[in-house]
């Protein structure tokens, strides 16, 4: 079976060759998360999460793991410009899971091992 070599934070924001930040992931799931987030950063995964109208009862929001220090993140626009094809990829590559499934994968296969993302439901206001 053919696998791709994915860097959790990627070359392109210093990320490297290392065991920790490395792992075999098959080429479709790739092709996938980076259509939704390219080499984003955490900060910019979770600007992305934001916007997609699926998950809008929820709020994500990234922290540094207890391995890393508190890192100042260059945030970006980052922002998603098709809201619709963001919807789609999600859907394709992680549709069928739990949303706390989904977000275990992220944590533990796609993103920088030095953070995690995570959320809250959004609070319905009285009227």
């Amino acid at each position: 079976m053919v696998r791709n070599l994915h860097h959790r934070k990627p070359r392109s924001l210093s990320g490297d060759d290392s065991k920790m930040n490395t792992i075999r992931v098959s080429p479709t799931r790739h092709n996938y998360w980076h259509r939704l987030f390219g080499n984003s950063n955490p900060l910019q995964i979770v600007e992305k999460l934001n916007s997609i109208p699926s998950l809008a009862k929820f709020i994500f929001y990234a922290v540094p793991t207890k391995h890393c220090l508190r890192k100042r993140l260059k945030f970006g626009d980052g922002g998603c410009r098709h809201i619709e094809k963001s919807q789609n990829t999600w859907t394709s590559m992680f549709g069928s899971y739990e949303l706390d499934d989904a977000l275990s994968e992220i944590n533990q296969v796609w993103l920088d091992p030095e953070f995690q993302i995570d959320y809250f439901i959004k609070q319905k206001t009285r009227r």
